[in-house]
């Protein structure tokens, strides 16, 4: 095996890995908060299951040599020192965590941690692997050594059944054990709400991420099939998203976030048993049927109170045969076969499969049921699972507790008491002390509140008006003007500034801006208003009244030009050196009974004036 191809299948189980982070937050998301924890540990550990069980047995049973092609030699692998059989073990233990955890979910807010872990055994043990040596067996050995499937003719490429099928098979025959949460279905029962479709839509993009080295690496090596591989994967995904819009639409009337999730992991489901060997329109057809097969086995799970917690028996198990039996719709059948007989192959093949793992999976729980207590007790059930199996709780119910009973009551004299060692008492701390503070985040409150204004009516780098603040105080000042009164405008433009950007960079540019503000502000004083009017552009206007004008005040031309005079004999010190600036301005009158923008228009056009006559110049219109 050439190194590339060993990097490849390596980073592709790097890949699969990341299913169980991607399981992990689906499930937590469509769960209640107080089972969060519970289930992510499960997932935790049962990859912990999968990895040390396949290892000991599970991998041999699959790929080991044959015994009759039922199954591998228990233990046959376990002193090979290969890197070739390394590499298979790690893909394939990722598939074997991916397998056993689709039974997390569906068993999700009932089934107690320790029972859990005992039907991931079974699973690692007995369940997979034995499938798996029927369809892949003779992946490290001859032909010979092959599964009975493989020898008849059977095509799983990566799993929709010995993964994903199977999965499912084992995740129905444990909710059928278990039996429906409680107040899920029977009189005044209502669906129950995830805590985050936030969190578990994240989840379902990790799993995509993972599909792509799940289906992307099971060819073993980093061959051209690799990118319609993934293509297919990505268009199977992408087209059981489709179906679930519009089914959603037609039942609905509006996109469903539930349903649409659970529709894209379908079409990634459907489309893992034949993703190396169609076309990326039949992939299209099969990801849409998958979405639909998803759909529409919840709606029958439903109607036979089957209560599956996350939708994973839709998703793994009927969008698994489905895609499946699609292998034989869309692939050519093998040498020396028709298309009929293909598809009772590929029947043969999920038929097998259910009919092991189901009756195999209902007399485990029945004979196992008798000495481990897999469903816990109503009172766990309706406190949580963190609370009762993994002891995430006291000091947080009780503070729950008190906070719940000071909301109803509307008595908030005293105060909450926990234990000072809990992480609860930290929150209580701050709840105790949210009374002391009401004054204070009301002036918070308006500070924030003055804050957003001015920003709202500032330009930030600068700080003088923005430009639709400076415009409406100008309209307000000239419908002030008393007789006698005049009012000046001005536009200015720092030259060539485009330059400074370039040659300096805009740290430098904006130093610049600062600088040039800084300078026409010493200027003007109080008496004129300064506004940013975009980029490099400023506005001023100047009111004089009839006593200022008396007193020999200067009207908008001469203060521009001392504007202009001061800037021109002030360089901004910068890293740089000195950066010599100069501004070009335009100056008006405003003429009474014309509108601001007429005057604002005026002043523009002697600005651009001023920049024609060779700038650095005022220019008075």
């Amino acid at each position: 095996m050439e190194q590339i191809d060993m990097v490849w299948v390596l980073f592709c189980s790097c890949l699969v890995l990341f299913m169980q982070a991607g399981f992990s937050c689906l499930e937590a998301g469509l769960i209640r908060a107080k089972n969060t924890i519970n289930v992510v540990i499960k997932n935790t550990v049962d990859f912990a299951i999968s990895v040390v069980g396949f290892g000991l047995i599970g991998f041999s049973v699959m790929f080991g040599p044959s015994i009759l092609g039922w199954l591998g030699e228990p233990f046959s692998l376990l002193n090979i020192a290969s890197p070739h059989i390394y590499l298979v073990f790690v893909f394939q233990a990722m598939f074997c965590a991916t397998a056993t955890t689709i039974l997390s979910g569906a068993v999700a807010e009932r089934m107690s941690f320790y029972g859990y872990c005992f039907v991931a055994i079974f699973m690692v043990l007995m369940v997979y692997p034995v499938v798996g040596h029927w369809a892949w067996g003779g992946l490290l050995s001859s032909s010979e050594n092959s599964g009975w499937l493989t020898k008849l003719g059977f095509r799983d490429f990566a799993g929709s059944t010995v993964v994903h099928s199977v999965g499912g098979w084992v995740a129905l025959a444990a909710v059928l054990k278990l039996g429906p949460r409680i107040g899920r279905f029977g009189p005044g029962s209502s669906p129950i709400e995830p805590s985050s479709l936030t969190l578990t839509s994240l989840g379902v993009f990790l799993l995509w991420i993972g599909w792509l080295g799940f289906n992307g690496g099971s060819t073993l090596q980093a061959s051209e099939t690799v990118p319609l591989i993934v293509a297919n994967t990505i268009v199977g995904g992408v087209f059981g998203i489709v179906a679930s819009l519009i089914l959603t639409r037609i039942r609905y009337g509006k996109p469903k976030a539930l349903d649409i999730l659970n529709g894209s992991l379908g079409g990634l489901v459907a489309v893992t048993a034949g993703c190396d060997a169609v076309m990326p329109w039949q992939a299209a057809i099969i990801g849409f049927i998958g979405g639909i097969v998803v759909a529409y086995v919840g709606l029958l799970l439903e109607k036979m109170r089957i209560d599956d917690a996350v939708g994973a028996i839709p998703v793994h198990l009927g969008a698994g045969v489905w895609g499946t039996l699609a292998v034989a719709v869309f692939v050519a059948p093998p040498e020396g076969t028709s298309q009929l007989g293909f598809l009772g192959i590929q029947a043969l093949g999920v038929g097998s499969a259910a009919i092991y793992v189901f009756p195999l999976s209902m007399l485990f729980f029945y004979l196992s049921g008798k000495l481990v207590r897999y469903r816990v007790s109503e009172q766990a059930e309706i406190v949580g699972l963190n609370i009762i199996e993994h002891d995430a709780r006291t000091a947080t119910l009780d503070l729950i507790r008190q906070m719940s009973y000071q909301a109803t009551s509307g008595e908030f004299k005293q105060q909450v008491v926990v234990d000072a060692q809990t992480e609860a008492h930290h929150i209580a701390t701050f709840y105790n002390a949210v009374l002391d503070r009401v004054n204070f985040e009301e002036r918070e409150k308006d500070a924030a509140l003055e804050q957003a204004t001015w920003l709202a009516q500032h330009d930030p780098l600068t700080g003088c008006l923005n430009r639709r603040t400076w415009f409406e105080a100008f309209g307000q000042a000239i419908t002030e003007l008393n007789d006698g009164s005049s009012c000046g405008l001005a536009m200015l433009d720092i030259d060539l500034f485009k330059r400074v950007n370039d040659t300096y960079g805009h740290t430098s540019g904006d130093a610049a801006i600062q600088h040039v503000v800084q300078k026409i502000s010493d200027q003007i004083g109080d008496e004129a208003s300064l506004g940013r009017f975009g980029g490099e552009e400023f506005v001023v206007f100047l009111v004089l009244t009839e006593k200022a004008i008396a007193e020999g005040k200067p009207g908008i031309e001469a203060l521009m030009e001392q504007v202009r005079g001061t800037l021109e004999g002030s360089p901004l010190e910068a890293e740089e050196g000195l950066i010599h600036l100069t501004i070009s301005i335009g100056a008006t009158e405003y003429r009474s009974g014309e509108t601001p923008g007429d005057a604002l228009q005026r002043a523009d056009d002697a600005l651009y004036a001023a920049k024609a006559g060779g700038r650095n110049q005022v220019r008075m219109a």
